[in-house]
């Protein structure tokens, strides 16, 4: 049995490296976590704001202490989960929060056919497959985590929940 070569052209770190480089990773990682970020932020103060507001302080507590927020940023967090008398959604905020997800899903795609060497979907119907593939994303976070406190009643259930996630 030949071990592969450094310098054999179908060496698999080297074809992945190529590959990663054609498709301007570290561009693409960039721009995605940045519309990562502005679409996911807006959702977890939408969310936020439909929750009773005795869970405002717990949302917020969840966020400084996940990122380990200290100072000036944690009281940021603090300030902008903080409720405000009332909660109003608006339609605009809705549309906006679909819109900046949708672009998320569309900059993803690309970023997968571009990867796999396919064609683009020409149009609106990009847009759509980009819609349906954000609302089973959303559909399948929701059933995680209702499955997950389902789990939390058996022992083990951090073993239980990661093999679940794992399964779908």
């Amino acid at each position: 049995m030949r071990l592969p070569n450094v310098m054999d052209e179908e060496w698999f770190p080297r074809r992945c490296l190529r590959c990663f480089f054609a498709v301007q990773g570290f561009d693409r990682a960039m721009v995605i976590a940045s519309q990562a970020f502005t679409a996911l932020i807006p959702l977890v103060i939408l969310t936020s704001a439909l929750l009773p507001t005795e869970n405002h302080a717990s949302i917020a507590d969840a966020i400084v202490r996940k990122f380990a927020l200290t100072g000036d940023s944690a009281t940021a967090v603090q300030t902008v989960f903080a409720p405000s008398g009332e909660a109003s959604i608006g339609v605009l905020s809705v549309l906006l929060l679909l819109l900046s997800g949708i672009s998320l899903s569309r900059r993803l795609q690309r970023m997968y056919l571009e990867a796999w060497q396919m064609p683009r979907a020409p149009g609106v119907r990009a847009s759509l497959y980009a819609a349906v593939a954000l609302g089973a994303l959303i559909l399948e976070l929701g059933l995680l985590s209702f499955i997950r406190t389902l789990l939390r009643e058996i022992p083990y259930d951090w073993a239980a929940g990661l093999t679940g996630s794992l399964v779908s």
